[in-house]
């Protein structure tokens, strides 16, 4: 449970709070703990033990550094780091995939759309990872979509973080309804973010409220009278896909 938020895909709301709890937990007797669970459960040597639990740590310091506030920061109206400096290129090596496709009838805008990525919805202010496809009526803010994940057709995502090969389907509502605490974590899934982590997918016709947090398969029977509550939580972790 430590590494819940790196393994399973969900992103917590409060980067900083995060970091400070990783500076606590990689000192001290609290490291020594979970080392010592490390060993009994995986069955390793102390030291084996102690490297896993550092790389896990290594991991989650470079996901909290680098790809949530880089992605954030780079459709700032100014970003800290230019993708579009004329002096100064940038060249990388990514996968061979076909280039971004936005219909005619598509609005997009002040977002990064990724290589392709298929967009017949509307996106503002946010970040579209690789292989997206966002569908027709469906509308997209201040939100980061991962590699693959699918938004079906008239569905409404709002201030939200899906993980990779997420599938949400038609006529969805994401992020709606008051403000309530996280049952799971209130610390941590706050700020009126919508985590919904990698490969789950959500049924038509549902609704979602704020500081929620999913994985997994989840079907209509998870969505008490066709919604999820604010500060509810579903997770399905061996069921995901």
């Amino acid at each position: 449970e430590y590494f819940f938020v790196k393994n399973n895909g969900l992103i917590p709301a409060q980067i900083s709070f995060i970091k400070a709890k990783l500076r606590i937990l990689r000192h001290g007797e609290m490291c020594e703990k979970i080392i010592k669970e490390c060993s009994e459960k995986l069955q390793l040597n102390y030291e084996e033990a102690r490297e896993r639990v550092e790389r896990y740590f290594a991991e989650l310091q470079y996901f909290l550094s680098v790809e949530y506030e880089a992605n954030m920061e780079l459709i700032s109206l100014i970003p800290v780091f230019n993708l579009y400096e004329e002096f100064w290129k940038i060249y990388t090596n990514t996968d061979i995939l076909p280039p971004q496709y936005i219909s005619e009838n598509a609005q997009v805008d002040h977002s990064i759309i990724s290589e392709g990525a298929e967009i017949y919805g509307e996106v503002y202010s946010s970040v579209i990872g690789a292989g997206v496809v966002i569908e027709s009526g469906a509308v997209v803010r201040d939100s980061i979509i991962m590699k693959n994940a699918v938004i079906g057709k008239n569905t409404k995502v709002e201030r939200s973080i899906i993980a990779e090969n997420v599938k949400i389907g038609d006529n969805v509502t994401v992020n709606c309804g008051e403000d309530k605490p996280s049952k799971y974590d209130a610390k941590i899934y706050s700020g009126g973010l919508v985590t919904i982590g990698e490969n789950s997918y959500i049924p038509n016709n549902v609704a979602i409220g704020k500081n929620v947090a999913i994985l997994g398969t989840t079907v209509p029977e998870d969505y008490p009278n066709g919604f999820l509550d604010s500060g509810e939580y579903i997770i399905k972790a061996g069921d995901a896909r």
